[in-house]
């Protein structure tokens, strides 16, 4: 376990300067292991007697355990939406952490000496302690469950967006998240039963040190054996500040990947045509349930055939395609006497958007402004013209 602490901080240090990739992500993993790396230190420092000399360290890995469902789940949000910015919302993932720094303060404040004599009393568990256990294991599974759904969502969306390149990353850390939740309800079961019949949990404890020591070795592994996984490359296409351009994706790639496809460029072009006449008269971005399968069955296409139009021939994902739409209908309405009554919100619901923060960004991505700062230099335009 202590190599697995180590092998945890340098993996952790390559993963912060790692440049390959979603870069936030890999610096929030790192994160991570890094304070699974210190966990581990503070139990094995505690085990070997080691903690005589250094007494401040005792109870300090304790509390990586109510920050680990936060970590997990901002973590889940960054692989999953390379769009995703932090707000002061977020902050309230550390209520959890705040709260056990607040009843540990008083130990923490202790002189060395006294430390370490109430570490080896080692007073038997009381029911608060079965209580704080409990909640604790129902705040993670919480985390993790929320975690969980989110990567099977956005799994289900890359596959419609063709974002193949990613979908190997995502299923990876699911698979292993969802293994460390089976454990999880595993030992809080068996460590409920334990507490609740007066024995010791020490050996849950042992076994839960082993499973995190082998968290690291996991990650390392693959790192080093199978780094795409990890790592995954990043194609995300970068849009312009104009409404209409094209994105900044080369053709060549996806001429590779559907060289085998039996449509042929000039029905691809038809096709092309009959979606640009469908987006404009029946307005289907309005929709905010709108899935590539749906715009498929419209144009009686098969959805690999759309996407083979939407990549070849607009170089645009499905979601970049039906989101430029839903900015110009929002635009329009921005700016239509007939909306004036309308919150921004209400206008980006209506044009087909889930909420207010993915609006914005996309918005800004096609514009270059903020909605306000687009109403505001139009009403400067205006003006002017006045």
């Amino acid at each position: 376990m202590g190599f697995g602490a180590l092998q945890g901080y340098f993996f952790a240090s390559l993963l912060a300067f790692q440049k390959q990739g979603n870069i936030r992500a890999n610096r929030w993993l790192a994160l991570l292991v890094f304070l699974v790396a210190y966990f581990l230190t503070a139990e094995v420092i505690m085990l070997s007697g080691l903690h005589r000399y250094f007494p401040h360290v005792i109870g300090t890995g304790f509390v990586f355990w109510y920050m680990l469902g936060g970590l997990v789940y901002i973590y889940t949000r960054l692989l999953g939406d390379h769009e995703f910015r932090f707000s002061w919302w977020d902050a309230l993932h550390l209520l959890p952490f705040i709260y056990i720094m607040a009843q540990m303060s008083r130990f923490y404040l202790l002189p060395a000496d006294r430390k370490v004599a109430l570490f080896e009393m080692a007073v038997s568990r009381t029911p608060s302690y079965q209580l704080s256990y409990l909640f604790l294991s129902v705040l993670l599974l919480g985390y993790f469950f929320i975690s969980v759904r989110g990567l099977t969502r956005s799994i289900s969306l890359k596959k419609e967006a063709s974002r193949f390149f990613e979908i190997a990353h995502l299923s990876w850390v699911r698979t292993l998240l969802i293994a460390f939740t089976a454990y999880l309800v595993f030992d809080t079961v068996m460590g409920y039963l334990l507490l609740s019949q007066g024995n010791d949990a020490e050996s849950l404890s042992r076994l839960t040190m082993m499973i995190m020591t082998l968290f690291v070795f996991i990650v390392a592994y693959t790192a080093v054996r199978d780094p795409q996984k990890l790592f995954p490359e990043e194609k995300m296409p970068v849009m312009t500040t104009k409404l209409q351009a094209a994105q900044v994706l080369s053709i060549a790639p996806f001429k590779k990947k559907y060289q085998n496809s039996a449509l042929s460029p000039a029905d691809a072009q038809k096709h092309l045509a009959r979606l640009l006449r469908l987006m404009e008269k029946e307005k289907p971005y309005l929709n905010s349930e709108l899935k590539l399968p749906d715009l498929a069955e419209m144009l009686d296409l098969s959805t690999y055939h759309l996407s083979q139009v939407l990549n070849q021939e607009m170089q645009q994902s499905f979601y970049e395609f039906v989101n430029v739409y839903r900015i110009k209908e929002a635009q329009q309405r921005m700016l239509d006497p007939a909306y004036k009554d309308y919150t921004i919100l209400g206008i980006a619901l209506d044009a087909g958007f889930n909420s207010k923060t993915s609006f914005n960004r996309m918005f800004k991505k096609c514009t270059g402004l903020t909605p306000s700062s687009y109403l505001k230099k139009n009403a400067e335009l205006t003006q002017q013209a006045g």
